[in-house]
C-alpha cells in the first residue's frame, strides 16, 4: 500500500498513533473533510485503502450530516474494488448504513472508557485479529449500529454486541477507538463529563486504566493496521 484516502470527520478524532504507523510503513495518507468531501470529487482512483474515523456526528443524521451519503458511497466503491477499507467508531457506523446494516442512537447509553472485548469463534481465526494480545480498548460513542446482512461479527462487548465486524475480505469495522492514545482519552473524557458529579470519580478510574491499559491498546491498534496494510498486497 502506497497511498490511503482518510476521511477526518473531525479535528477531535484525528489519525492519533495511526499516524506514525503509516509514516514508519511508507503510507501517504491524504486527509479530507466531510466539507472537503462534500466539495470535491474523491474515489478509488490514485488510492489503495480507505479510512474512515470518528467525530461527533450523529451517522444516522443525514440532515445534520450531510457527508454521510458520500461517505457511504466511499465505502462502496473501495470494498467493490477489492481495496481494504477500515471504519473506527463513526466510521463503524458509516460502513453500516453503507451495508445495509443501521446506525442509531444506543439504549443503554454512554460506553465510556477502557473495556475488554469478547471475541467471537470467527474473530479468533479472522487473519486481522486472531492471535493478538486482547487488552481492554477505548470506548467512547452514544451511538451503536446493527450487523449488516453480509458482515461476519468479530468481537462485542458487554455493553454493546457489535464492535468489530468483516464485510466481505477487506472491509473492517471497529467500533472501538484503536486509533486513539493518552491524548484522546483526555479530550473525549471532558467531552463527555465536563462538569457533571460524578467526573471525579469517572476521571480517577480513567487514570487508573490509562497507566494499566493505554500502552497495550496502542500495540494492539499498531498491529491490527500494520495486518490491514498487508491486506493491500494479499
Amino acid at each position: 500500500m502506497k497511498t490511503v484516502l482518510v476521511v477526518e470527520n473531525a479535528p477531535t478524532a484525528p489519525l492519533a498513533h495511526f499516524a506514525p504507523v503509516l509514516t514508519r510503513r511508507n503510507v501517504t495518507a491524504v486527509r479530507v473533510s466531510p466539507a472537503e468531501l462534500l466539495a470535491g470529487k474523491y474515489g478509488v482512483a490514485g488510492f489503495d485503502g480507505l479510512i474512515v474515523l470518528g467525530g461527533p456526528q450523529d451517522s444516522y443524521d443525514d440532515e445534520n450530516f450531510p457527508a454521510a451519503a458520500l461517505e457511504m458511497a466511499l465505502v462502496r466503491e473501495f470494498d467493490g474494488a477489492g481495496k481494504p477499507v477500515l471504519g473506527i467508531c463513526l466510521g463503524a457506523q458509516v460502513m453500516a448504513r453503507a451495508f445495509g446494516g443501521q446506525s442509531f442512537r444506543h439504549p443503554a447509553g454512554l460506553e465510556w472508557g477502557y473495556v475488554p472485548l469478547r471475541q467471537t469463534d470467527a474473530g479468533l481465526q479472522d487473519p486481522l485479529i486472531a492471535g493478538l494480545e486482547r487488552a481492554p480498548v477505548l470506548e467512547s460513542h452514544q451511538d451503536t449500529m446493527s450487523l449488516p446482512p453480509q458482515a461476519v461479527l468479530l468481537a462485542g462487548s458487554r455493553h454493546t454486541p457489535v464492535q468489530i465486524w468483516r464485510h466481505g475480505n477487506r472491509s473492517y469495522a471497529f467500533q472501538c477507538h484503536i486509533e486513539a492514545g493518552e491524548a484522546e482519552a483526555r479530550l473525549w473524557f471532558d467531552k463527555w463529563y465536563g462538569s457533571r458529579p460524578e467526573r471525579a470519580g469517572v476521571g480517577a478510574v480513567l487514570e487508573a486504566d490509562l497507566s494499566r491499559y493505554a500502552q497495550a491498546a496502542r500495540d494492539y491498534g499498531a498491529q491490527v493496521l500494520g495486518r490491514w496494510l498487508d491486506l493491500a498486497a494479499s
